[in-house]
């Protein structure tokens, strides 16, 4: 991988901030990566990322604003996926599968994960809208369908939306 892609963070540096416009996505490749939202006493951890997994990814596919915020846990090395790669591998995608995308990216930044609490009364999802989607994932090889040609990064961007999704799910 090219070294002009390629960033190295120390433990507790910013990556980049919630609300902010995202031009790249990024791959872990050593390290670890912590997924948050709010600050101080609001802060909520999303997610943590390992190495070999993508992160910030959803403001390059829908073009909307970062919805948390990335720092390191440990020093750790990412390789940045440019805006310009990345939609290019988007536009290999049929008319339907851009709608799946956008329906699971929707979804995902309309619901709070499931178990964490909103913020100021704010609802965590619409019931409707949670139930859908249970059905649709449910239902779906959504990476199989996305990736066409053995497309290793596509099936890992949709397997990741679906990851999304699912936490987003009540268990059943």
């Amino acid at each position: 991988m090219a070294d002009e892609f390629s960033r190295s963070y120390r433990k507790g540096d910013l990556i980049f901030e919630e609300g902010e416009d995202g031009h790249f996505a990024c791959l872990l490749r050593e390290g670890a990566v912590e997924i948050f939202q709010g600050h101080g006493a609001d802060l909520v951890t999303i997610a943590e990322i390992a190495p070999g997994q993508i992160f910030g990814e959803l403001s390059l596919v829908d073009g909307g604003r970062r919805m948390a915020s990335a720092r390191a846990r440990v020093d750790s090395r990412i390789f940045l996926l440019d805006e310009r790669i990345f939609k290019g591998k988007l536009g290999g995608l049929s008319a339907d599968q851009r709608r799946s995308f956008a329906r699971l990216i929707e979804f995902v930044r309309d619901t709070l994960p499931h178990g964490v609490a909103a913020a100021g009364g704010k609802p965590a999802g619409d019931p409707v809208a949670i139930e859908e989607m249970g059905v649709f994932v449910e239902g779906v090889e959504f990476a199989s369908a996305m990736a066409r040609d053995d497309d290793k990064f596509l099936r890992t961007l949709a397997d990741l939306l679906v990851f999304y999704a699912k936490r987003r799910l009540p268990p059943r």
